[in-house]
Order: C-alpha cells, then structure tokens, then sequence
C-alpha cells in the first residue's frame, strides 16, 4: 500500500501523505490482520461441541428463527365456482368466495389483521351459499 518513488509522497487512500502519517496508516492496518492461524484457532472454537449455536454439525447465528413463509394447507370447505378465490379462514381450511368480497379488505392471517372481519363475511357468504344449493327457505 505505502509506494514510495524517488522519496516522492504518493497517493495514499486518495489523498496525498507525509511518510509519518503514511507509517501510522501502514501500522493501524497491520494491528487489524488476523492471522491464519488465529483465524483457525477461532473456527475451532465456533464450531465446538460446547458452543450453543453449534447445532447438527452446523453453526447457526440464531438458534431460534421464525419461519418468514408460512405454511398453509388447503383444504376446501366449498367447491370451487367461476369467479371465486380460495381464502384461508385458518392454516389449513378454505372457503372458495367471491373475488368481489376476498378484495374487498386487506387482511393477513400472519398478523390477525382484519381476520375476525373477513371470516365473519366469508362465513356469510358461505351460508347464503350452502342455503341455496339445499334449496332451504328462511
């Protein structure tokens, strides 16, 4: 890093240096070098049995992660009609409703946003539904 050309001051990092100051630079980057070994020697220590992030054979940095996706299932409650969009009521079950009514609030069942509300409508719409198919009168 440090080149000097006929006791000429070269750039340094950008800007032009005196050879005391260019010394102190050399130094401070040198006093942040770890060496291979030392390297080594930390690894070893990362990866031992006694190390609580170390987990099957592997080092984690969190040992307890949420899991950012989440899994749902899929499991129809109704069948499937023109117009329809599949909603989630919990992880696993669905009601098949109307896009119109799916859209109609934001909702997200990772937060609970919204939920209470537009299982109440899905339900809704699910018993008009079923009342109709079973030719039922109210």
């Amino acid at each position: 890093m440090v080149i000097i050309i006929k006791e000429k001051i070269i750039h340094f990092f950008g800007k032009r240096h005196t050879k005391k100051s260019k010394d102190k630079i050399s130094k401070s980057l040198t006093e942040r070098y770890i060496s291979v070994k030392t390297r080594k020697e930390i690894s070893k220590r990362m990866m031992s049995e006694n190390n609580p992030l170390y987990i099957d054979g592997c080092y984690r940095e969190k040992q307890y992660t949420k899991r950012k996706n989440l899994v749902l299932g899929f499991e129809p409650i109704n069948e499937w009609f023109e117009g329809s969009e599949a909603h989630h009521i919990d992880h696993d079950l669905v009601i098949f409703i109307s896009k119109e009514i799916h859209r109609s609030m934001y909702h997200n069942l990772k937060t609970g946003q919204n939920m209470k509300q537009i299982n109440n409508l899905a339900f809704e719409f699910y018993t008009i539904q079923w009342i109709e198919e079973h030719n039922i009168t109210v």
